[in-house]
This record gives C-alpha cells, structure tokens and sequence, in this order.
C-alpha cells in the first residue's frame, strides 16, 4: 500500500519562497530543515525545485560527530552554552570536510585546535 503523500507544506514553502528555493546559512541547517521532512516530501520539493542542497542532505544526512558534550566537559571545557558552539562548529566542519574526521581522535584534535580550554 503506497503512503499518502502530504505535499501541503512544500506547496506552502513553494508559495512563500521568493525563488521556490530554501536559503540555509550553513550546512548544518540544511541537515537540520529536510530532518523534519518525510522522503516524500523531500521527493517533492526536490521534483519542484530541483534544488542541490536536498542532495548534499540525501549525502549527509547519517553523518554525526563522535564526540560530546559530556566528553568536552571530561577534557575540561566549561558547561555552559559554549559546549553547543563547540558541537555545531565540529558538525559543520565535518560536514565540508568528512575526510579530515575519520574518528573521534581527529575530532577531539579539531576542537583543541580551535578552543583553548580555560
């Protein structure tokens, strides 16, 4: 039995977008916005606007980094929202360059690189 496809909201981005196209800031929001889409949908919009970032997230979206929060605290960074900077800049870097990050030694390296610990 095939699914219904609800195209509602990718007609609603169509109608309110200036070029029918999403515009992202960054790579991690263009993971983040078509997470909340089902493939359908994803299909649709892609059918409609034959836009590359819904491939660059058909690429990406499994991606991850390895480390966390808890993990940088255990390094010795302070709690606080910084950790979050710290996880999203480590994500986006990993998302333009998943070849430099092959485990999670490579990206503690990244972070200690970018963030002295005080």
């Amino acid at each position: 039995k095939m699914k219904k496809i609800n195209i509602d909201m990718i007609e609603e981005i169509l109608k309110n977008e200036e070029k029918t196209k999403v515009k992202f800031d960054n790579l991690r929001d263009i993971i983040k916005y078509y997470k909340k889409l089902d493939i359908y949908q994803i299909a649709y919009y892609y059918y409609k606007t034959n836009d590359k970032n819904v491939l660059f997230y058909l690429d990406n979206k499994d991606l991850k980094i390895n480390l966390s929060g808890k993990e940088l605290l255990n390094l010795g960074y302070c709690s606080g929202r910084i950790i979050g900077e710290i996880l999203d800049l480590l994500l986006e870097e990993k998302l333009k360059n998943p070849k430099n990050f092959l485990g999670i030694d490579s990206e503690i390296n990244f972070v200690k690189e970018k963030f002295n610990i005080t």
